[in-house]
């Protein structure tokens, strides 16, 4: 399909040319006959024809010749008519591709113009897919982490564009005069094939991925295609465009093909040069339209010359057009163009759907460098001249110095026009303003209009700060309003500003399209951002605008708005973003404790200077307009002083005072209303009441009030009423304040808690002394956090602990243990009163807050009777919840709260009724008794005297101060306790306070005492004031002193002894005991105190008699001392334990109070006892025969019958009672027995034990006869061996066994049928000695070890074997311990006795055990001697390295056992023996192996029978002497190698041997493990893992961390996931989790389940989310995994979750991450940053000097060190930088550059001192 385009004309007519053909690249018999010039004439033939068949066709007669014009001679041409549409904004298409040049910078945007005047848009989105990519993830992450700044984070778009920049784009939508279009190559490029991708062609490309010599950049191409940009070719772009920055990813480029475009990453170069000169002169591989691109600079043949413009030709076969505004004339004319001549032009648009192509000749385009006019917006030109009008569209003018101007109608008049008059012809002169650059069509934008010359501002510099502007209401949005000043400005009015209230529905007051009046707050020219603001205070305020820091001028008055209120009061912005701070004490004349309260932010407020301090951009403000700052000197109040105040105001946060007589403002807080926290709030309350009553005349005063500290500049005078501070005064003459000079360590201070912070507490005395009291010093118990244990403004006493005189600080010490006053103190009358004081200063505020409560009657007086309804029982609590009535909530303790229940009604005395409305109450049966007596005692005083009694004391006559007394507690409180005091005379109600040396704190020693307790106390006080009077409960001191004082727990009051009878109460009935209560006393009555004969009692348990609830009749045997839950254990406090009994004979005895033989009798062997069955287990029974004496039945002197044995439970039980015979008593436990006695058991004895132990390849060890234990050798276990001997056996089995060897305090025992009686047949006979084995003899055993030098054998329990590495195979094989395992039954032949050394050789050799190969066994028997002797002395000489050498192996015989039937060849080789090795420990059984060889050779020929004979000989003295020292030197190695520590273990038993010694060593343990995993038994390794769980000390925490790391190993290398996770889920819960954690995720790591990995690390990042290491970790393993965008994603969140003291850390370790795995330039970024904001952080210094160096940055490393030395750092510091800097000169600089450091450094000294 072609498009007719000839002579100006577009016909649209589509046809189909039978010319076009496709073109085939090698024709069928070679080359075309037409060349590709005539083939183009032929197709442009063609449309020439069918155009004018056209035109016949629509009735022009063809052979008629055309009419001529009259007076005409010539014939008539056909009018000249363009149907070429250039573009405009009404004919601009979607898909339309264009040259654009970049107008305008913005965050998020580009303004670019189009030809023709034609503005666009290109969002961000539209620049690159990496652009689209990097938005869209930071958009969603915005909205999923409510981040809206997130989207900030794009890279700056004015660092990759500038103005004037020319760029490809496509159009992408257009709404109305809106034009979007976009830049990236994917879009620009779309029709544009891989194949097309040619030499010489420019193409639009984005920057992939940055490399070490380069960068891969994208075309956007359908295909992979790709480009490479060396470094080399994109440092003049770099530095002329990108600020000498590298490439950014995503970065727009125009690239030039290189020569190499068909491989698959084509070369491309960016040099501005080289692309802008690109010339496309060949037509060769541009075939299509879809290979024309805008920005193409190529020759053009001039065609035809037109009314609008020029037709060119390109390529020889495309036609495009250029308009007269992008010709080079001046004047616009068509002047000087020739027909057929070429010219340069740069493609400016392509049309693809019309085959609409524009050029542009405008020089600066063709060269590709827009030229700046030298103008700037807003000039005015006064005389301007039309050169050319375009009818009906605009104006084309000179505005000098060749600059061209263009005028469209719109802005040409105020009125709109449709055509122009003769007023704008060409050739006038008009004055105009340039408002715009329009880069792409080389062209001013001016406007005529009368108005845009009058205009005060034309762009963002215009406007000044303050300025009143006026706009209208463009759009309303969340954060504010938009405001149009003009056509290209805009301003934001932020919704603080809108009004001065703050609007709900701005959008309904300030409507879109109202006019607004506004002031101008800042302007950032720069970034074309105006902030205004629409306040009235502000529009219309009177006061000078402050506008810099220079203008703020001491007493200068100013508005402002708050923009933050703060605890320390408000910061105040005014214009230009110039902020100053208004202090607490300076916003009001009367004092605002909470600034929140009075102000709000976007307040409007009328500041005064007070200074400014310009060069810090420092500015301080008052709000006090009226009241004139105090004068301090003048009637001030120093810190100590005790003055009245006057009350002005009641806060929230406490008392605003005004004291006499100076009238100075004070501030009373909350918590300094009193000592007592508790009672604060209910005493404001009262103070506020009293307020409001006050009159000018009559104000409301306040006594007794002391300065703290004196008037600071941020806030009033501190005041408090504490009664201990105010002690300090009253108590002490002559009272001189306390400076920090006169501390000294060990002093003890009155304070209060300042605040609590996560480190400790700071704490505040008189006259401004601060303390810090780190957690260490808070309490006797580990404290993580001071505010667990107190409060702010709490009252304390601290003792001084260090000073630190040069820095003004101290230490201080809260611990009751540092704080505690012996009684033999001098000092110790003082606490105890001032403790006293406090106590009844506690008690007068208390009653004077109940006083208050409306409910509050006389029957509340801590001793009056009440009744009250239980509501509520908490049994676990035993506590009971009463309803008392007027709206008065009881609680009580309740030792029975099943005796209750709901709904019941309780007589209670009355303890004590708190402030809160809960009155604590008591419901024990003597205070209720005497609280009835009370109450009719004031009754009868009513009806006698018919007046209101006066409160009774509640104190008894013989109550003296000093007093020792017992004090039942009944109420348990923060800081004392109320309790019963019982005497001669009746109860009494005391109170109980603690000498702790700490103010109301309940002592840690004591935490045990709860409600039913008693404790012994001394009488303080016999009465407390209530109501001024002396008649409250009396005061008693529980000692907690360390010097033991007077406390003691003791038992109740009914003074109990031994010997009594009492009357108790069954409680509950256990298996093996009653409990029972006698008063407030607990006890128990045994099952062995309950019968004298109890196997007469038919019944099972004689404790089934009893039921709950029954008193009995005992007599007690012993108080017994039993600890109390929750006491400490350091206290060593107890109570009493009442042993009780009820034996007829024991109640029957009278004058007995020594009841110990019924405890503790005395056992003798063979004598009978009567117990109690207290538990059954698998080994044995436990028998109680007393109280406090338990037995142990085994389980095989159970019964000698085998189904007793068998079941145990089913026949014994629990409580049942049995007669036993006492068979031994040294031991642990008495052994008892009921079978009789037991004998000592002789040889040959059948005896029945237990299996108690299973020692694997070794023995059994078994319990017997009266605790005895005998060892079961494999070979005693049965009469015929197998290959798992003791998996017949289990632990606890019952079996029969013979005694067969009882020596040095063994016992040897059998399993053997034949030692049982059996007569079968034996199989594997029984070896007990050397003398049972015959030469020749084939016997059957088991591998007892291997060592380097051969196995050795089990034949017996006292008999081994060797064998020789020579005698295991017939055939050699180089790893012959794998053969077998130890514990192996194995077939030998015995092959040597050697009598008088007890030795026994074996072979394992088939050839030898087997009868087939004797006669093999013969032949080498018959060899010669010399031969035998010959391959001996061979095998002996063989070097270790042939026998440590490559050797083939006999894989069949090391597979199969010893008893394979697989026939060998009859010729057998003989291997040479391996030379005898000395082993480490064990006999060495070839001592003269060890002597140097001597002998003649006839001495060595001698046949081996004849050695064999000799060595049978007598020997001679010397040689048995010899013989004795080589056994001595044999031993003593033997011992010595048991000694030696380094001595490796070869095997459990050495194993089992160093953990006797060690059994905390987790390396050990570990090794154990390692040992059986080497021997692939896993489960072993497993049970070893668990057994050291169970062996190490709790303590040693480390080391049982280790051992959960190597079980997480094990399961990890052989288990399954399942398995790993629950190791896991088990160390989780016995360790601290994190570090569980990071071992378990660095297994992962370590056996590269990296998946596994980062879930574990995404669980920790939520379960430890504040732990910054959790956060680095998971960073640096996303580095090595090469993900480093996921690894910034990740410090992204992490300064989201850490605390923001580690945000500095944090960001420097993933800075060095940078640096090691990722972007060296970001690292270097991250590190700058942080200098920035932390430049005085010495090791983020050192880190990055390091980090430089490493990276041999030599140059940057100087420049810090430069940078480093010009701090104002401390001495210390700036020597450490000087140090460094000289050593890194030394190693890396010159002798001038040292030189230089020395210089600074001497410099530097000189101008400090």
């Amino acid at each position: 399909t072609m498009y007719c385009s000839r002579r100006g004309f577009n016909c649209g007519f589509q046809f189909t040319c039978c010319c076009m053909e496709p073109e085939v690249d090698f024709p069928r018999g070679g080359a075309g006959v037409l060349t590709a010039l005539e083939i183009r004439d032929v197709k442009h033939q063609a449309k020439h024809d069918v155009l004018f068949k056209e035109e016949g066709e629509k009735g022009t007669t063809p052979n008629r010749p055309q009419a001529k014009e009259k007076g005409s001679s010539k014939p008539a041409t056909p009018k000249r008519v363009v149907l070429h549409e250039f573009p405009s904004l009404k004919k601009l298409t979607v898909g339309t591709l264009l040259l654009c040049a970049v107008r305008d910078v913005r965050d998020f945007t580009l303004q670019v113009s189009l030809p023709f005047n034609i503005p666009a848009t290109v969002h961000v989105t539209d620049i690159s897919d990496r652009f689209k990519n990097f938005a869209q993830q930071e958009a969603e992450s915005a909205v999923n982490e409510g981040d809206d700044t997130s989207i900030t984070k794009l890279p700056s778009l004015d660092q990759l564009f500038h103005p004037g920049m020319l760029l490809p784009c496509s159009v992408t939508s257009i709404q109305g005069k809106h034009v979007s279009v976009s830049i990236d190559p994917a879009v620009v490029n779309a029709n544009v094939t891989a194949t097309s991708v040619k030499q010489g062609m420019v193409l639009s490309a984005w920057i992939l991925s940055t490399e070490d010599h380069g960068y891969i950049v994208s075309f956007g191409l359908s295909s992979s295609k790709t480009g490479f940009l060396l470094n080399k070719n994109a440092q003049k772009f770099v530095k002329a465009y990108n600020g000498g920055k590298p490439l950014k990813a995503g970065q727009v480029i125009p690239c030039l093909i290189l020569p190499g475009a068909n491989s698959r990453s084509v070369p491309v170069t960016i040099n501005p040069e080289e692309v802008q000169t690109a010339l496309v002169s060949s037509s060769d591989h541009l075939l299509t339209i879809n290979d024309i691109v805008p920005g193409l600079l190529v020759n053009a043949t001039l065609k035809e010359i037109t009314d609008h413009g020029l037709v060119f030709t390109i390529f020889g076969i495309f036609e495009a057009h250029t308009s007269i505004r992008h010709l080079p004339n001046s004047d616009y004319s068509t002047n000087g163009f020739i027909v057929k001549k070429k010219y340069k032009a740069r493609v400016l648009w392509v049309d693809r759907t019309t085959v609409n192509i524009g050029l542009t000749l405008l020089p600066d385009i063709v060269k590709g460098i827009p030229q700046l006019p030298n103008m700037e917006i807003g000039d005015i030109i006064e005389e301007a001249v039309v050169v050319h009008v375009e009818s009906s569209n605009a104006l084309m003018l000179d505005l000098g110095d060749g600059t061209r101007g263009y005028s469209p109608i719109s802005m040409v008049c105020e009125d709109r026009i449709s055509k122009f008059s003769k007023q704008f012809a060409a050739g006038t002169s008009h004055p105009c303003r340039v408002v715009q650059f329009n880069y792409i069509d080389s062209a001013v934008v001016v406007s005529l209009q009368k108005s845009i010359l009058e205009r005060p501002f034309m762009t963002y510099g215009d406007i000044t700060v303050g300025q009143l502007v006026s706009g209208t209401v463009l759009l309303h949005e969340p954060y504010g309003m938009l405001v149009q000043l003009t056509d290209y400005i805009r301003g934001l009015c932020p919704a603080l500003h809108l009004a001065d209230c703050r609007l709900k529905h701005p959008g309904k007051k300030l409507k879109v399209g109202k006019s607004v009046e506004c002031r101008v707050l800042n302007v950032d020219a720069a970034r074309k951002r105006l902030l205004l603001t629409h306040k009235k205070s502000l529009v219309e305020s009177s006061f000078p605008l402050l506008t810099a820091y220079e203008d703020a001028q001491p007493g200068g008055m100013h508005h402002g708005v708050v923009t933050a209120v703060k605890e320390f009061g408000c910061l105040v912005k005014f214009f230009n973003n110039i902020q100053g701070i208004v202090r607490k004490s300076e916003l009001s004349s009367q004092f605002i404790p909470d600034p929140n309260s009075a102000f709000t932010v976007g307040q409007v407020v009328h500041c005064k200077v007070l200074e400014c301090d310009p060069t810090n951009e420092k500015l301080s403000l008052t709000l006090k307009m009226d009241v004139e700052l105090e004068d301090s000197s003048e009637g001030g109040i120093l810190p100590g002083q005790i003055t009245d105040a006057m009350v002005t105001a009641v806060l929230p946060e406490g008392l605003s005072l005004r004291l006499l007589p100076s009238h100075q403002v004070a501030f009373l807080p909350l918590a300094h209303l009193s000592d007592h926290m508790e009672v604060c709030p209910f005493l404001l309350d009262i103070h506020r009441e009293k307020l409001e009553f006050a009159t000018t005349d009559a104000p409301y005063m306040l006594s007794d009030v002391m300065t703290v500290c004196p008037k600071l500049p941020s806030r009033p005078v501190l005041v408090t009423r504490k009664r201990s501070l105010l002690q300090l005064v009253d108590d002490v003459e002559d009272f001189t304040l306390i400076t920090f000079s006169d501390l000294q360590p060990g002093m003890i201070l009155n304070g209060f808690i300042k605040k609590c912070l996560p480190y400790g507490c700071f704490v505040e005395f008189v006259n401004n002394l601060v303390a810090l009291a780190p957690n260490k010093y808070l309490k006797d118990e580990f404290v993580s956090d001071g505010s667990t244990v107190y409060k702010e403004g709490q009252t304390v006493r601290g003792k001084v602990m260090e000073l630190d005189r040069d820095k003004q600080r101290f230490l201080v010490t809260l611990r009751c243990s540092d704080l505690q006053i012996s009684k033999q103190s001098s000092s110790f009358s003082d606490w105890s009163k001032s403790l006293f004081t406090q106590f009844e200063c506690y008690l007068a505020e208390r009653e004077a807050v109940l006083e208050n409560i409306a409910n509050f009657k006389e029957k509340l007086f801590p001793g009056y009777h009440t009744e009250g309804t239980v509501v509520e029982l908490k049994a676990d609590e035993q506590l009971m919840i009463l309803d008392l009535g007027n709206d008065l909530t009881g609680s009580a303790y309740c030792s029975n709260v099943e005796a209750y229940s709901e709904g019941d009604k309780v007589n209670c005395c009355i303890m004590e009724a708190r402030q809160d409305g809960l009155v604590a109450v008591s419901i024990s049966p003597q205070l209720v008794e005497e609280a009835i007596k009370l109450n009719e005692k004031k009754k009868k005083s009513v009806r006698g005297s018919g007046k209101t009694p006066k409160r009774r004391s509640l104190q008894l006559a013989e109550l003296q101060s000093g007093n020792t007394v017992m004090v039942h507690v009944e109420l348990v409180t923060s800081h004392y306790i109320m309790g019963t005091c019982t005497l001669l005379s009746g109860h009494v109600i005391t109170y109980g306070l603690f000498d702790t040396g700490q103010m109301k704190i309940f002592p840690a020693n004591m935490k045990f005492i709860k409600p039913g307790a008693s404790v012994r106390a001394t009488v303080y006080s016999p009465a407390t004031l209530i109501g001024g009077e002396k008649i409250g409960p009396p005061v008693v001191m529980v000692s907690s002193a360390k010097d033991g004082g007077s406390f003691s727990v003791s038992h109740d009051f009914l003074n109990i002894k031994a010997g009594d009878i009492i009357d108790v109460i069954v409680k509950n009935i256990q298996s093996l005991q009653l409990d029972v209560r006698a008063g407030i006393m607990r006890g128990r009555v045994h099952i062995t105190q309950i019968l004298d004969n109890p196997l007469k009692i038919p019944a099972d348990n004689p404790l089934s008699k009893y039921n709950s609830g029954d008193v009995v009749k005992a007599r007690v045997i012993l108080l017994r001392d039993n600890l109390i839950t929750g006491l400490a254990s350091k206290s060593g406090a107890s109570t009493q334990l009442l042993e009780l009994s009820v034996k007829p004979s024991v109640m029957a005895s009278k004058g007995t109070t020594d009841f110990g033989y019924l405890l503790n009798p005395e056992l003798t062997v063979g004598s009978s006892v009567d117990g109690f069955i207290k538990m059954v287990t698998r080994t044995h029974l436990v028998v109680s025969l007393t109280p406090s004496l338990t037995g142990e039945v085994p389980i095989f002197l159970l019964s000698t019958d085998p189904e007793v044995l068998a079941s145990p439970s089913l026949y014994h039980n629990a409580g049942q009672a049995i007669h036993c015979t006492v068979v031994k008593t040294d031991g642990r436990l008495p052994i008892l027995s009921l079978i009789g006695s037991c004998q000592q058991p002789l040889v040959g004895d059948v005896v029945i034990g237990q299996v108690k132990k299973i020692v694997p390849n070794e023995y059994l060890l078994i319990c017997f006869s009266a605790g005895l234990l005998g060892r079961v050798d494999l070979t005693d276990i049965s009469d015929e061996y197998n290959d798992d001997p003791l998996s017949s056996v289990k632990t606890y089995s019952i079996v029969k066994c013979c005694v067969v060897g009882v020596a040095d305090g063994r016992t040897d025992l059998s399993l053997r049928e034949s030692r049982l009686g059996d007569d079968s047949e034996i199989r594997d006979p029984e070896i007990t000695c050397f003398s049972d084995l015959k030469m020749g003899q084939t016997v059957r055993g088991y591998i007892k070890s291997k060592t380097d030098v051969g196995f050795f054998v089990r034949l017996g329990r006292h008999v081994t074997g060797r064998v020789k590495i020579g005698n295991i195979t017939d055939k050699y094989v180089k790893d012959f311990k794998s053969l077998y395992s130890v514990g192996s039954l194995v077939a030998a032949k015995v092959i040597d006795l050697q009598e008088l050394e007890q030795k026994i050789e074996l072979s394992l050799r088939k050839s030898d055990v087997n009868s087939k190969r004797k006669t093999a066994r013969q032949k080498r028997k018959r060899r010669s001697t010399s031969d035998v002797v010959k391959k001996k002395r061979k095998t002996e000489e063989l070097p270790e390295a042939e026998e440590e050498g490559d050797a083939s192996v006999d894989v069949e015989s090391v597979c199969s056992s010893s008893e394979s039937s697989v026939e060998e060849d009859d010729e057998i080789t003989i291997r040479p023996q391996h030379p005898r090795l000395a082993t480490r420990v064990g006999f060495n059984w070839d001592t003269s192996e060890t002597a140097p060889a001597s002998g003649d050779s006839s001495d060595e020929s001698e046949p081996m029978e004849e050695d064999i004979e000799s060595s049978t000989k007598k020997k001679t003295k010397r040689q048995k002497r010899a013989d004795r020292l080589a056994e001595e030197e044999r031993l003593f190695r033997t011992e010595q190698a048991l000694l030696d520590v380094n001595h490796a273990p070869q095997g459990p038993e050495d194993f089992d041997r160093l953990l006797m010694n060690s059994p905390n060593d987790s390396l050990l343990w570990t090794h154990y493990m390692a040992f059986y995993i080497h021997t692939t038994e896993i489960d072993k390794a497993r049970a070893i893992g668990q057994r050291a769980l169970q062996m190490i000390s709790f303590r040693e925490e480390k080391e049982r961390l280790n051992i959960w790391v190597a079980l997480l190993n094990l399961e990890n290398l052989y288990g399954t996931q399942e398995a790993v996770l629950k190791m896991f889920d088990e160390a989780l819960r016995q360790n601290e989790p994190i570090d569980v954690f990071f071992k378990l995720v660095t297994i992962y790591q370590n056996s590269e389940k990296y998946e596994l990995s980062e879930q574990l690390y995404q669980t920790m990042t939520k379960k430890f989310k504040e732990v910054a290491r959790v956060w680095t970790q998971y960073g640096l393993f996303l580095m090595k995994q090469g993900r480093p965008d996921a690894a910034r994603r990740v410090l992204e969140k992490s300064l989201k979750a850490v605390p923001i003291k580690q945000h500095v850390d944090v960001i420097v370790k993933f800075s060095q991450y940078e640096f090691q795995h990722g972007d060296v330039e970001r690292g270097r970024t991250m590190l700058e940053s942080v200098l920035r904001n932390y430049p005085k952080r010495v090791d983020v210094w050192s880190v990055y000097i390091d980090l430089l160096i490493k990276h041999e940055d030599y140059e940057h490393v100087r420049e810090l060190f430069e940078r480093a030395i010009h701090l104002k750092l401390s001495s210390k510091r700036m020597k450490f930088f000087f140090k460094r800097y000289l050593t890194f000169e030394e190693q890396y600089g010159n002798e001038a550059t040292v030189l230089a450091v020395k210089e600074k450094a001497l410099a530097y000294v000189k101008s400090v001192t």
